[in-house]
């Protein structure tokens, strides 16, 4: 938009909608021409701000803190102690418009080697997240992480209990934590999601599970799900259920927690750890494991018991079957012998007519 006010010429740019730069001139020419350069670039992907050309990486990594959507305290915390120990020390005083491709790679290479391959796609994948919004802003021209490749992270290997196993743990721990055990162990929940379960999520023999308790630097915070969708969970009747109900009928108040610490509120992961499952594990004489297992467990005896995919996903809360199939590859039967009897099968019968000819 151009407009003249008293003796000079102004011009506002617009661009989808969103006003990005203005300035005035003597000339309309030179208005004009000024104009068509900002929109040319802002066509063709080029348009740099000319105020924004000094930004920092720090100085827009706490804008981007900022104006980014809400995310859950546990993301928060893990973001921020990204951004503290791997992306400020080296890249916090840097130019946003001066880092090139091989400035990142490098970066990137060293926190992947004195740290991990895990903590290096976090900082990228923070970085990256940085770029596409100065993009957006044109306060760079180019993103510079494109085609940036790490290392793969391992895929660390679940570790279930046999039934046997999971029972036995069960069995030398305190009624409140025998069923913790085998809430986790058949049901597949998470730490955050048993710790958080009031009464009122149990009918039958299935939990109704929508909270999520998450202890981020010493503090608790409740809310919803890690997928942001409630799910229920069915536990075997006669193994769970029974007694889980008895359990839930003989607590005092409202709706309380069905598993709550001595002073009636959530259970730390810690304590419980070193208090509890440590003592039960070494007189159960289980494998040293951690909360965690207990999820692998329900996913391990689930397909144990012919569950499909899509029903190990609904157990475990996964957004679709390709992450527990990502998780559990190696669990469902696999039909590769056929295939190679059919190969087998193909081959000879080849072979045959290549001879006869």
């Amino acid at each position: 938009m151009i407009e003249k006010r008293g003796n000079v010429w102004r011009v506002r740019v617009y661009w989808r909608g969103k006003y990005r730069c203005g300035d005035t001139f003597s000339r309309k020419k030179d208005a004009t021409d000024w104009q068509a350069k900002q929109l040319r670039a802002l066509t063709m992907g080029t348009w740099v701000s000319e105020a924004t050309t000094d930004v920092t990486v720090a100085d827009f990594a706490k804008k981007w803190a900022l104006i980014r959507r809400p995310i859950k305290p546990s993301s928060l915390a893990r973001e921020e102690s990204t951004i503290r120990t791997l992306v400020l020390p080296k890249l916090g005083r840097r130019l946003l418009s001066q880092l090139s491709p091989s400035d990142i790679k490098e970066w990137a290479n060293g926190i992947a080697t004195g740290y991990s391959a895990s903590s290096a796609r976090k900082a990228l994948g923070f970085l990256r997240q940085c770029y596409k919004a100065a993009l957006a802003d044109g306060i760079v021209s180019r993103d510079p992480t494109v085609g940036i490749k790490l290392p793969g992270v391992p895929r660390q290997e679940p570790s279930p209990l046999t039934h046997d196993q999971l029972l036995r743990l069960a069995d030398a721990l305190p009624p409140r934590d025998r069923l913790m055990v085998l809430v986790m162990g058949y049901g597949g929940l998470r730490w955050c999601e048993v710790v958080a379960l009031r009464r009122s999520a149990l009918t039958g023999n299935r939990l109704r599970l929508t909270t999520a308790a998450v202890e981020v630097n010493g503090h608790i915070h409740e809310g919803d799900l890690k997928t942001h969708e409630a799910r229920t969970v069915v536990l075997p009747a006669e193994a769970v259920a029974a007694d889980l109900t008895a359990w839930a009928n003989s607590l005092p108040g409202d709706d309380p927690l069905l598993f709550a610490s001595s002073d009636d509120t959530w259970i730390r992961y810690g304590n419980w750890c070193s208090r509890v499952l440590k003592p039960g594990l070494e007189k159960s004489k289980v494998p040293r494991i951690t909360p965690h297992a207990l999820r692998d467990t329900a996913a391990s005896l689930a397909v144990e018991n012919g569950a499909s995919v899509a029903s190990v996903a609904a157990l475990l809360g996964h957004r679709d079957g390709s992450v527990s199939l990502k998780h559990y590859v190696g669990w469902w039967p696999d039909d590769l012998d056929n295939v190679a009897k059919l190969l087998d099968k193909q081959a000879r019968r080849a072979n045959e007519n290549h001879q006869n000819h």
